[in-house]
Formats: C-alpha cells, sequence, structure tokens
C-alpha cells in the first residue's frame, strides 16, 4: 500500500477516536456534529469561562452557544489556520440579541488557541455585523484580544 494511503487510514482512525471523545462528552463540553472545529472552539471557551459554570446550550440550533452561571450567554465563532475561504457560518441572534458577548476564537494549526476576542453584542452590532452573512476573521476584533488562559473568565 502506498504511503499517502496508509497516512490517509491512519488519519481516518485518528477522526474515528476523536469522534469518539466528542460524542462522549457531547452535552457536557460539546453540543455534537460534524462541525468540530466549532466544537473545538466552544471547548476552548468552556474552559475559559469554567469558573463562571458554563453550559452548552440546550441544542445546535440554540441563538447561543453557552450560557454562564449568571445568564450571561455567548456566541462562539471559531476559525482555523486550515479555513481556506476565511469565512464560517454566520453568527446567529445578532438582531434579537439572544446572546451578550462573540466569542471570536481562532485556532492554530495544533488546535490551540491563536487569538481569543470577547466582543460585547452592541459591539458587534455597531459594527454593521448582519445575520445570514458568512462570519469572518474581521481586524476589529483584535482590539477585543485577551489573554488565553484557562478559566479567566472576565466577560
Amino acid at each position: 500500500m502506498k504511503i499517502e494511503h496508509q497516512e490517509i487510514l491512519s488519519a481516518f482512525q485518528q477522526f474515528k477516536e476523536v469522534r469518539e471523545v466528542f460524542a462522549k462528552y457531547e452535552g457536557k463540553w460539546f453540543s455534537g456534529n460534524d462541525n468540530h472545529i466549532g466544537d473545538i472552539g466552544e471547548y476552548w471557551a468552556m474552559r475559559y469561562f469554567e469558573d463562571r459554570n458554563p453550559k452548552i446550550a440546550p441544542s445546535r440550533t440554540s441563538n447561543y452557544d453557552i450560557e454562564l452561571g449568571d445568564g450571561t450567554r455567548l456566541s462562539v465563532k471559531t476559525m482555523s489556520e486550515w479555513n481556506k475561504r476565511g469565512q464560517g457560518g454566520p453568527v446567529k441572534g445578532i438582531d434579537s440579541a439572544f446572546w451578550n458577548y462573540l466569542v471570536a476564537v481562532k485556532l492554530d494549526n495544533d488546535l490551540n488557541v491563536e487569538k481569543f476576542c470577547i466582543v460585547p453584542h452592541e459591539q458587534v452590532k455597531k459594527r454593521g455585523i448582519k445575520e445570514r452573512k458568512p462570519f469572518r476573521w474581521w481586524s476589529w476584533l483584535d482590539e477585543f484580544s485577551k489573554p488565553f488562559s484557562i478559566a479567566q473568565g472576565d466577560a
């Protein structure tokens, strides 16, 4: 068998193992579907806010992703270095204010946090971001960048 096929089959096995871990913790750390880059961003946000009793939204279709113990709701959008188009799915719930903060997570090639931004809802709305438009890593997000470490929780 060619090396490339061995490598691909090995990656398939690793991905299977990753999916099994995601499924095991679905509902606690992950909301669960095949958008694992998004799941990874939500995981890092959950870890960042761990000292504030975060809970994953009850459904993948909720208008927010995480609710903190004090009722603060977060919408999490994640981009990875692997994203070729520079855009992701739309930010839901802008117009109806279903969440208080947009948490924008940029991942490096190892799926660790490269940038972590916490943006108040009113700032997202003020920037003219529209529902149903793709999420992009807009340059203005950087002004809301926070040093990332586990359980800082300062939204």
